[in-house]
């Protein structure tokens, strides 16, 4: 007979937020509601939940991200840009609060 598993987060304060992921390996994508609950259900911490990640860390451009953003109702909203200088993140930071221009205000 097996032992039941460690409780990794015995301890751990419960306001902080445990958030996983999503990443492109079966389990992970997200995209089945069913199997993200699954996950989450599989993790034994009362402050769980999921981070979208901008996978290709790209800005979004298109104005109607700003109504899908608001429809998830995020906590927090990070802007996770790839750029080759600084010059140029503030340019794609630029872009993307354009593009969620009004969410914030």
């Amino acid at each position: 007979m097996s032992a039941p598993p460690a409780n990794l987060f015995g301890g751990i304060d419960a306001d902080m937020a445990l958030l996983v992921e999503n990443q492109w390996w079966p389990g992970f994508t997200f995209c089945d509601p069913a199997m993200t609950r699954r996950l989450l259900d599989g993790i034994a911490y009362d402050n769980v939940g999921i981070m979208l990640n901008i996978d290709r860390h790209e800005p979004w451009t298109d104005p109607a991200v700003a109504d899908l953003v608001r429809h998830i109702g995020p906590e927090w909203v990070t802007n996770e840009l790839s750029a080759g200088s600084r010059a140029a993140r503030n340019e794609r930071l630029r872009v993307q609060l354009d593009a969620l221009s009004g969410l914030f205000a």
